[in-house]
């Protein structure tokens, strides 16, 4: 059953992070110019600990966040892609964008918020798989998709180091980003069902 459950939990992970390696692709490319590499991974393990716990709380009966509750984070990578596309005349300087996402020491918090934003499809996935479980095999399921975290930074970040994609997002980040991150925010937003508030 343990086995079963690892495949399980690997598959889950496939299906909710394949779509983020384009996200994370990008924020390694300049992460590597400015040597904070190590943050996104911190940043992407906290995010994963967060729609966890948010995921197993749902499964549970304690929702503490509604789906339209979710999409008021999707404001975050909009602003953040607004912040970057009205930075300034200096197209090519990474460590200008850097600067517009957070201080070195935020950077961390920044990388994180993003990938929770765009993680309702997580929290859609993961509250019922969880929910489904039993508890060691839940216990199984946890730690199989936390240790999964590093190896879809590795992939992102070998992506991100081949010099033609570095290059290209480098040579472009300026309206690469800006499109990414307000492509993320607005996918959120509209996904979460929070504009039907408004309708």
């Amino acid at each position: 059953m343990m086995v079963e459950t690892i495949l399980a939990s690997v598959v889950v992970s496939v299906a909710t992070s394949v779509d983020e390696l384009v996200v994370l692709t990008t924020v390694f490319a300049y992460a590597e110019r400015r040597k904070a590499v190590g943050q996104v991974y911190v940043g992407q393990l906290i995010s994963q600990a967060v729609l966890l716990t948010i995921s197993l709380l749902a499964a549970f009966g304690i929702a503490i966040i509604s789906q339209k509750g979710i999409g008021l984070l999707g404001i975050l990578p909009i602003v953040l892609g607004i912040r970057i596309l009205l930075g300034g005349d200096e197209e090519d300087e990474a460590e200008e964008i850097a600067n517009r996402l957070g201080s070195r020491a935020s950077f961390t918090v920044a990388v994180a918020l993003i990938a929770i934003a765009g993680g309702s499809e997580e929290l859609a996935v993961f509250t019922p798989f969880l929910g489904s479980l039993a508890r060691p095999d839940l216990v199984v399921a946890l730690v199989t998709l936390v240790l999964l975290v590093p190896v879809w930074c590795r992939i992102a970040q070998r992506i991100a180091s081949i010099r033609r994609i570095q290059g290209w997002i480098t040579r472009y980040q300026r309206i690469f980003m800006p499109v990414v991150f307000i492509g993320l925010g607005a996918f959120v937003i509209v996904d979460s069902g929070l504009l039907d508030v408004f309708a």
